[in-house]
């Protein structure tokens, strides 16, 4: 008698694996959703940090001393030929699959995805894998009142809403190179997140 009441003193009482269920599961109902915010941080990280080095590339293109073919100096232009007409179409990053193909998954460009001259004029490639696609265009040939913008588009947990961002930049009097602020925006939402690349 005496051993059968110490062997049930052993176990836990269903109330007891209750409470313990219910407590990781508030656990989990508040960690899991944290994870995944954390997760999607760390890969717009990846977005602004290369838009960021893009800015800064056309901007060193644009204020250095450049020859062309025809041994002509020239500076204060776009990536491009003297008249810009190289970028103002827009270059896309070459051989990406699109974020419906990826699936909230990263990708390895290839080394044509940075072929095309606009890219190679800024210096600017991607060997790791990434998660955004990368573009950039401008307007004019680096005058005052023309722009310059880079854009990163992904879908980061395959649900169909595109994260988005864009970062720009303007020729102002005097030939300064003005902009960086860096934004995000969904469709019919402007700007909902801004940020200095310096």
């Amino acid at each position: 008698m005496i051993q059968s009441l110490r062997k049930k003193d052993k176990g836990f009482t269903l109330i007891e694996l209750m409470i313990v269920v219910a407590i990781i599961g508030i656990l989990a109902a508040v960690a899991i959703p944290a994870f995944i915010k954390y997760l999607r941080r760390s890969r717009e990280s990846e977005a602004k940090e290369n838009l960021a080095k893009i800015f800064k590339d056309v901007k060193d293109y644009y204020q250095s001393d450049h020859v062309n073919s025809n041994h002509i100096e020239f500076s204060n232009k776009w990536p491009g030929d003297p008249t810009g007409a190289c970028c103002t179409a827009g270059v896309d990053q070459a051989n990406y699959p699109t974020y419906a193909v990826r699936q909230g998954n990263n990708y390895i460009p290839d080394a044509a995805a940075w072929a095309a001259s606009c890219w190679f004029l800024i210096n600017f490639s991607i060997e790791e894998p990434i998660y955004y696609d990368y573009h950039w265009a401008c307007t004019g040939d680096g005058d005052v009142g023309d722009y310059a913008w880079a854009w990163a588009i992904a879908d980061l947990d395959n649900d169909t809403n595109v994260a988005y961002w864009y970062v720009n930049a303007s020729i102002r009097p005097g030939g300064t190179y003005a902009g960086g602020k860096m934004a995000t925006k969904s469709t019919g939402v402007n700007a909902n997140k801004v940020d200095d690349i310096y």
